[in-house]
């Protein structure tokens, strides 16, 4: 079922996949940026913030190019950034130490633009790539 869906995207399969790569990253970064002493094993490597960055800004671009969606776009930009700050609060590796409301809105800060900006250019440049048809 297609249907200009410019909040939540135009079919409804391929947005349930989107917000499983969405929970999916947020998962994979949250484990990553999880101290070694609370998982027990200590990973070699961690994805630094250029990595971070880079998921958040093509995933929503890839995301609206696919199958549209402002929230969806937003939810994919979330799942780095929250993946990046929820461990940072929750576990307290910053000093002074700060609340878990306060990870969640820093990640906000970032993943609300990010994910608007990639939906109008993702968006943007399927319907581009449709006019060029």
């Amino acid at each position: 079922m297609e249907y200009s869906g410019l909040v939540v995207g135009r079919d409804r399969e391929t947005t349930e996949r989107l917000l499983t790569v969405a929970v999916a990253v947020f998962v994979a970064v949250f484990v990553f940026h999880t101290p070694p002493s609370v998982l027990g094993v200590d990973l070699a490597v961690r994805p630094n913030l250029a990595v971070l960055f880079g998921l958040a800004t093509v995933l929503p671009v890839a995301g609206a190019y696919l199958n549209d969606g402002a929230l969806v776009s937003v939810a994919l930009a979330a799942g780095p950034a929250l993946g990046f700050y929820v461990p940072l609060t929750l576990f307290e590796l910053v000093s002074p130490s700060e609340s878990v409301l306060w990870g969640v809105a820093s990640a906000a800060t970032f993943a609300v633009p990010l994910g608007l900006v990639g939906f109008a250019v993702g968006a943007g440049a399927r319907r581009l790539v449709a006019l060029a048809l």
